[in-house]
């Protein structure tokens, strides 16, 4: 015996509530999806920026200083480095759902990486100068802020799918 979709929203309360009902379970299930995609994007997030460290550091301190570069100039080519690792990792992972087009995603990326590498510089000197607090403190602030705004800047962006 086959029930119609009329007696049920009768049963419901009327077609108004069983509408309402429906919109709400639809847009509950979306905030959901959205909610986990997020939390996925954040943990790669992390593992690819814990991994683009480790090889930015690990270049500088395995091979390029014993090889005999300066440390800032072994330092540029530490972050070419883990700037691969980190545009690479984040296509593929973090923001890989987007499907953002990789030349793109690079350049844009790229700018991304270069500001917040500067914006990073400028708000450690600003709280060592202006503050009185421990520089390890100042730098933690410093990190957390640059890494929200890299990955703010980096989804609406960089890897964003469409032009932006």
């Amino acid at each position: 015996m086959a029930i119609e979709p009329n007696a049920i929203r009768t049963l419901a309360g009327g077609a108004d509530y069983f509408d309402r009902a429906l919109r709400l379970s639809l847009r509950a299930c979306a905030e959901l999806s959205s909610s986990i995609r997020m939390s996925r994007q954040l943990f790669w997030f992390g593992v690819v920026g814990v991994s683009a460290m480790l090889v930015h550091l690990g270049s500088v301190a395995l091979f390029l200083v014993p090889l005999g570069l300066p440390p800032l100039i072994a330092n540029l080519f530490g972050f070419l480095l883990a700037f691969q690792v980190s545009h690479i990792g984040h296509h593929r992972f973090t923001f890989g759902d987007a499907h953002a087009p990789i030349a793109r995603s690079r350049q844009r990326f790229f700018l991304v990486a270069l500001t917040s590498f500067f914006v990073n510089e400028l708000m450690y000197a600003a709280l060592l100068r202006f503050t009185e607090l421990d520089y390890r403190l100042a730098l933690a602030i410093v990190l957390i802020a640059v890494a929200a705004l890299t990955f703010v800047s980096a989804r609406r962006w960089a890897f964003a799918p469409d032009e932006v």
